[in-house]
């Protein structure tokens, strides 16, 4: 029975799809323990307020990458599987060059603009150095998400999984130097500078061992207009899931206050990792899907207890290291994270439905089952008669919801060109 056992896992792991998601997850959690890592070891060496100009910066170039992708993250995953090398190489390309030209134009905006809404990042904003250190990070970290799709589509996210552990482990030495001498310009530099060596490491190296015949350039010519409603369709959904943290923060501050709004945030970043394996299996899903030419999800079974059982490592985690950020954020304790937990098992249905949608080029209604669930939850946590350590309770109605009314909707049968 054991080696039987053994045997079925061996032909489990070696499916891409669930390779590929285990890689995935594998590489959330990393990036998820590397940062908690790096920000509690800031805090330890600089005052609350350096901490805080540098989390505003990074916020900042996270922001101005997350606006520079214009969806094309989710259009390389989409079409680079079904892509021939001399496809892969000007589809690729010419991403890379409209989301690093966007990402420079929407650094020199920030640069210049932020120090004026908020004085106190004058200090960091002095000089033709200070910009070009700015610039050369925001189109670093716009091109690192990229190549992950990239690299997944490839069905090699084991080296995205190698890249964000190299970031995790080369950003707190870099910290320990840094941070005590030039205080939130060294917490930047040992954050960003990381990704600047292994996104170039694997765009020289990597990729192009992986995808026979791929040399970086510019190109012009692999994205044609005819993707344009896929990519602002995918850039609406990457929006609408910044809202919780941009938008529900806002809300919670409105009608909670201040602390109140530090608990949510806290929630909302532990609870929602309990996602991690349904988002990457739908990705993978995705990539599947693109290779097959079809619009057909895996059985329910698998995806359900993987996202189930990692939801409950998490869960588990989660109630052991809450109370480390204070009595104030393990207000609730296991009902305040227990629903985040139980939302795995339906978001598994929602996430593998939007996988199908982007698949069959159904952009309306992606749109639809997305904003159902993230515009649900942000009216109830505006209307709800409820205390923010159960807010929880609220996202697994809305994701239930949406993942309820996903079902009832039609998939085209053919993957759509």
């Amino acid at each position: 029975m054991l080696k039987t056992s053994i045997q079925n896992f061996r032909v489990h792991v070696r499916d891409p799809l669930y390779r590929n998601s285990y890689f995935w997850v594998a590489d959330m959690a990393a990036v998820g323990f590397f940062g908690m890592l790096y920000w509690f070891l800031a805090a330890r060496l600089e005052v609350p307020g350096t901490v805080g100009l540098a989390t505003s910066v990074a916020g900042t170039l996270t922001l101005i990458s997350v606006l520079s992708r214009v969806g094309l993250d989710v259009l390389l995953l989409r079409n680079l599987p079904r892509a021939s090398p001399g496809q892969f190489r000007r589809m690729f390309n010419h991403a890379m060059l409209i989301a690093g030209a966007l990402s420079v134009v929407g650094a020199l905006v920030a640069y210049f603009l932020l120090p004026r809404a908020a004085p106190e990042l004058l200090p960091l904003a002095s000089g033709g150095m200070a910009l070009l250190v700015f610039t050369i990070f925001a189109l670093t970290w716009t091109e690192n998400f990229l190549l992950e799709s990239a690299l997944a589509a490839s069905r090699k996210t084991v080296w995205i999984f190698a890249k964000d552990v190299a970031q995790g482990l080369l950003r707190l030495p870099l910290l320990w130097v840094l941070a005590p001498d030039f205080g939130a310009v060294g917490i930047i530099v040992a954050y960003f500078f990381p990704s600047l060596l292994t996104v170039a490491l694997l765009i020289g190296k990597v990729l192009p061992a992986v995808v026979p015949g791929y040399s970086f350039g510019l190109a012009w010519g692999g994205i044609e207009l005819r993707f344009l409603s896929s990519l602002a369709a995918n850039y609406a959904v990457a929006l609408v899931n910044n809202l919780p943290v941009s938008v529900g923060s806002l809300v919670i501050l409105w009608r909670f206050g201040a602390e109140a709004t530090a608990l949510y945030y806290v929630l909302w970043m532990v609870g929602s990792l309990t996602l991690m394996a349904p988002v990457a299996l739908a990705r993978s899903s995705l990539v599947e899907m693109a290779r097959k030419s079809e619009t057909k999800a895996p059985a329910y079974a698998k995806p359900l207890l993987i996202s189930g059982a990692l939801a409950a490592c998490v869960f588990v985690v989660a109630l052991v290291v809450l109370p480390l950020f204070g009595t104030h954020y393990a207000q609730g304790g296991m009902l305040a994270l227990l629903p985040f937990a139980l939302a795995a098992l339906p978001a598994v249905f929602q996430q593998l439905r939007i996988a199908q949608l982007r698949a069959a080029g159904q952009d309306a209604a992606l749109l639809a089952i997305v904003g159902l669930a993230i515009g649900g939850f942000l009216l109830l946590i505006a209307t709800a008669p409820i205390q923010v350590e159960f807010i929880g309770w609220l996202y697994f109605v809305s994701i239930s919801v949406a993942a309820v009314v996903g079902r009832f909707i039609p998939v085209h049968a053919t993957f759509s060109e």
